[in-house]
């Protein structure tokens, strides 16, 4: 794996693009899946997503993965 290397990216109203690398993926990903498992969130209680694409969309989604929550 290589940390520091983008993994997503999506450009702004600006016309800017805005990337996330590998490792803060993965550690902003281990924390939302904590916060979800704190606050209940199980497969009795799914997380419904309401955005359209976008790095926070895919953080969240790949956060209920890793916790076992369908999304």
């Amino acid at each position: 794996m290589a940390p520091d290397r983008p993994l997503f990216a999506e450009m702004d109203t600006a016309g800017q693009w805005n990337a996330i690398r590998w490792g803060e993926t993965l550690s902003k990903t281990r924390t939302l899946a904590q916060a979800f498992i704190e606050r209940g969130l199980s497969a009795e209680r799914p997380v419904a997503v309401l955005s359209e694409n976008s790095i926070e969309h895919a953080l969240i989604s790949l956060a209920c993965m890793m916790a076992g929550i369908p999304v």
